[in-house]
């Protein structure tokens, strides 16, 4: 409990912090508080639950998508994939989408609400140790990218479907460049418990697949 002579109507008239340099103060914080997300990153760049990730700004996020969209999958990844075809365009897709990961195969593969493929793309889940868990989950939150500096490894366009798991691009060094030894990793376990996508599909389901949606993941 505060001391009552404290507030002895004799006391001197304490003089106020001009209320305009308050509101610059308060003002700076916020915007910086604006550049941060949570989310941690392990050694492989997978894995991220809510803690202490730095999201990049606009600028330099459109800057580094240009420069690393154009990765390729080699023909070999490609023949290896086993991907379905797709049967129906997104435009023309009969909503709710809802996703499939195959650990099996190590596909994604988006249908529309009558199962019919939508797109289909190559992935890296957990490695064994690291195994990314089956069950039923629902997309939640997302961001640009993140980085973790304690391991120099970050990714672009992850999408939060179970906790610290997540869809996001195959992981990026500390000058943002994609790291070409876990491109040819897809199509093969690889990560701490995520699912690695190429940039460019990376990017199709930060784009496409809406906050809400359904998540199945599983050995078929």
């Amino acid at each position: 409990m505060k001391n009552p002579r404290l507030f002895h109507h004799n006391r001197p008239k304490r003089r106020l912090r001009p209320i305009g340099a308050v509101v610059i103060a308060a003002a700076v914080v916020c915007i910086a508080a604006v550049y941060m997300v949570s989310a941690h990153v392990p050694a492989s760049g997978q894995s991220v639950p809510s803690s202490a990730v730095t999201k990049s700004t606009p600028s330099k996020t459109a800057a580094s998508h240009a420069a690393v969209s154009s990765t390729p999958l080699t023909p070999a990844q490609v023949a290896a994939s086993h991907l379905p075809a797709v049967q129906v365009s997104l435009a023309e897709a009969a909503k709710p989408l809802w996703v499939h990961v195959d650990l099996t195969t190590q596909n994604v593969v988006v249908y529309d609400a009558q199962n019919r493929v939508v797109e289909a793309f190559i992935c890296s889940s957990g490695s064994p140790g690291n195994d990314t868990p089956t069950g039923t989950y629902t997309v939640t939150d997302r961001g640009e990218s993140f980085y973790n500096p304690k391991y120099k490894e970050g990714a672009y366009n992850w999408v939060r479907f179970n906790g610290s798991y997540l869809f996001h691009s195959v992981p990026f060094d500390a000058n943002k460049n994609i790291i070409p030894e876990q491109v040819a990793d897809l199509g093969e376990p690889s990560s701490h418990g995520c699912i690695h996508l190429s940039m460019d599909d990376s990017k199709w389901i930060y784009d496409n697949i809406p906050r809400g949606t359904k998540v199945v993941v599983d050995n078929s």
